[in-house]
């Protein structure tokens, strides 16, 4: 996702089945609904036949705005998912009744570790205030600063702190989540 919006493009479709790890790889797949290139808040139509709503911002459920936070909004719900909180009460509704649920709720991950808060940050309704990817990195790993531009190569030293936390942080909360 880092490199993606480094290189102004907007995945578009983040959701837990287009996350595939393969050992230290963590990789991206299906690009059908990105967007290349600057969005500087232009109302670009989302069409309603793609993506699944469920991982869909409330912006972009509303053809607004589609932008990088819309990823970020989608990481938000990935990860929302990986923690186990009540998703399948967002899971069987209709774009019609997920705007109606955004737009009077805001969505909050309930567990008490660091990841909460990154996820809770990335589900800020107001697309305009949600961190963006480098934002996201350095909560994850507050020692490292991660530049803008800058990628993190998982066979690199930086890329392997980072794949550590991942790893061992990440992976091992939410597998020890009940």
């Amino acid at each position: 996702l880092q490199f993606l919006h480094s290189n102004n493009i907007v995945h578009g479709d983040l959701k837990p089945s287009n996350i595939v790890k393969d050992g230290l790889n963590v990789s991206l797949i299906d690009f059908g609904n990105s967007i290349i290139g600057k969005v500087d808040g232009n109302k670009i139509t989302y069409s309603r036949n793609y993506s699944t709503p469920v991982f869909r911002s409330p912006e972009a459920l509303q053809n607004i705005y589609f932008g990088p936070e819309n990823d970020i909004w989608s990481l938000g719900m990935t990860m929302y998912f990986y923690f186990r909180e009540d998703y399948s009460k967002f899971y069987n509704l209709s774009e019609k009744e997920l705007i109606e649920y955004f737009s009077e709720n805001t969505v909050k991950c309930s567990k008490n570790n660091k990841f909460s808060n990154i996820i809770n940050s990335c589900l800020n309704p107001d697309y305009t205030k949600r961190p963006n990817i480098y934002q996201v990195l350095e909560m994850l790993n507050p020692k490292y600063k991660v530049n803008k531009g800058e990628i993190i190569n998982t066979n690199s030293e930086k890329g392997k702190q980072w794949y550590e936390i991942y790893n061992n942080e990440f992976i091992s909360e939410v597998i020890h989540t009940p």
